[in-house]
């Protein structure tokens, strides 16, 4: 949710109103997502940095959210007011692309945060939504 605030500046005699949305005092806000991705059929622990996660005043707890299917986040920890950890669960029957991530507290919704579901494809045409993955390989020489 957010407020308009309205500033109002004197400037050389003159005064100058300014307008800007920020968040409502409390509510959570997300500044990053780390990784913001993960390959179907594994588990990725994820680190979600931003403020207002813990609720001191009102004892509640944050609660983590992500949308659609395939994915679960589990071992979620509120580290501090500005860090939370979890693990991203992804199903081998996930579907591809953005998933939207929440902190939810009394005090309000989080802004979104995307995780993105990708295949474990090789290379090709149409591969450009998974990663693709390259081994190493020593090659020997033989005389």
């Amino acid at each position: 949710m957010l407020n308009a605030l309205d500033i109002l500046l004197e400037q050389d005699d003159e005064l100058v109103l300014f307008g800007a949305s920020v968040p409502a005092p409390g509510v959570p806000v997300i500044t990053s997502l780390s990784p913001n991705h993960g390959v179907i059929d594994t588990a990725v622990p994820i680190s979600i940095t931003g403020t207002g996660f813990l609720v001191e005043l009102s004892g509640g707890d944050a609660e983590l959210a992500i949308s659609g299917t395939g994915v679960t986040l589990g071992s979620i920890v509120i580290v501090s007011d500005i860090l939370i950890t979890a693990t991203a669960t992804i199903d081998v029957g996930a579907s591809l692309g953005p998933r939207s991530i929440t902190v939810e507290t009394d005090d309000g919704v989080s802004n979104i945060a995307l995780f993105h579901v990708e295949s474990d494809s090789v290379g090709g045409f149409g591969a450009g939504l998974g990663r693709t993955r390259w081994k190493k390989r020593k090659l020997l020489r033989r005389n």
